[in-house]
């Protein structure tokens, strides 16, 4: 089907809205591809437009490329802290998976956050210790404590001072920490 004929009037009005579309910055980038298709010898008036898309094109590859790279360094990270968690040998390869679940089902992403959630949730198993057995003819004594001087203290006077023979201890105590535990060259 061939075009109408416009009436000059017609001419006008349509040329003029077209320069006003092609001029008008918000509207350009719509109107160039429209050209280059139809009148690709048309299209080096909106070279500009071809050349801001290629721009965009390469920043969103180059933004692109960015966000690969922070998230290959992202789950390197990741990866390092669930191998720091297996060395210290607190969880094993399984747990971490387990913690792994927990991380996602909280939405976090800091495998020591996990493991305490973890560690929370999984309450270690106390095992069950039978009571040692003792014969029935056992007797047991009540331990004599030992004074400052490291000699036992007789029960007798035990009972009569529990306080001093408590200070005693504590002073025995303390001293022993100073000298096993000083160097040589600080005791006193």
């Amino acid at each position: 089907m061939a075009p109408r004929q416009l009436s000059p009037q017609e001419m006008v009005k349509y040329s003029n809205v077209l320069v006003e579309l092609a001029n008008d910055p918000a509207y350009r980038p719509y109107i160039a591809p429209l050209i280059a298709k139809k009148f690709p010898e048309h299209a080096t008036a909106f070279s500009d437009v071809a050349v801001a898309n290629r721009f965009a094109q390469f920043e969103q590859r180059q933004a692109k490329k960015e966000m690969e790279r922070e998230a290959k360094e992202f789950a390197k990270a990741m990866e390092d802290q669930r191998k720091d968690l297996v060395k210290s040998g607190r969880y094993t390869e399984d747990q971490t998976k387990d913690i792994k679940t927990v991380m996602d089902r909280y939405g976090i992403t800091d495998y020591a956050a996990g493991a305490v959630l973890y560690s929370h949730e999984h309450q270690p198993v106390v095992p069950d210790v039978p009571e040692p057995k003792v014969a029935p003819s056992a007797t047991w004594e009540f331990p004599s404590p030992e004074g400052r001087d490291g000699k036992p203290i007789p029960f007798g006077d035990f009972v009569k001072n529990p306080t001093a023979a408590a200070m005693n201890a504590a002073y025995r105590v303390i001293s022993e920490f100073k000298t096993s535990r000083l160097p040589a060259g600080l005791h006193r």
